[in-house]
């Protein structure tokens, strides 16, 4: 098992679950907009959270009321217990499904970025890497924009960061339902070496 110190929380997590979410947090979550919008919220939610890298990195930034990690894949479990031990972390919560009951402050998530299941013609995603990077006909996003609203608090956000090689903007905007508000950073790198680029979406309730 690998770890790595983000925030002064020792992250713990398989090679074959690194989503890269590590890679993007300190480009990510330094962006002045972005930033500005996760200070001072306490109830803090990471979807698919892999290992749990946004979700620790803004647990170790500040301190809040609450983290709730949630990801489907089971395999997960003792490597997340292993950072909530190793750090004696009293306030994180991991489940294997997709939403807890509860409402929250700052939901934060690094989706599967593509709906092709070879989108570099190099070969198809196949077993973990599917899981982590192939959201068939966008179901997954489907599924998150029409929960979403039910489950942030009233001044609460939603900070999701997708590739420019599997999505835009336009791609999700006739699916985000009129309840939500929408802004758009884009065209960023956040610190990342290869060649894509990202952009996020910032969510919230009208």
């Amino acid at each position: 098992m690998k770890d790595i110190s983000l925030n002064n929380i020792k992250v713990f997590y398989e090679k074959e679950y690194d989503g890269g979410g590590y890679r993007l947090v300190d480009g990510m979550f330094t962006h002045p907009r972005i930033k500005k919008i996760c200070e001072g919220k306490q109830k803090v939610l990471e979807l698919c959270s892999g290992p749990g890298f946004f979700g620790f990195y803004l647990l170790g930034g500040e301190p809040r009321e609450s983290l709730y990690l949630t990801d489907i894949n089971e395999n997960l479990v003792p490597i997340v217990r292993e950072t909530i031990i190793q750090n004696d972390l009293h306030n994180v919560i991991f489940e294997t499904r997709m939403w807890p009951s509860e409402q929250f402050d700052l939901i934060v998530l690094n989706p599967p970025h593509h709906n092709n299941l070879n989108p570099h013609k190099k070969g198809e995603f196949k077993g973990i890497m599917k899981l982590i990077n192939y959201d068939e006909d966008w179901n997954f996003h489907r599924k998150f924009f029409d929960s979403l609203h039910s489950h942030l608090s009233d001044d609460g956000y939603a900070v999701v960061v997708e590739n420019h090689d599997g999505s835009s903007p336009d791609t999700f905007n006739k699916l985000i339902p009129n309840e939500l508000k929408v802004e758009y950073i884009t065209n960023q790198k956040f610190g990342w070496k290869g060649s894509s680029e990202f952009f996020v979406m910032i969510l919230s309730k009208k």
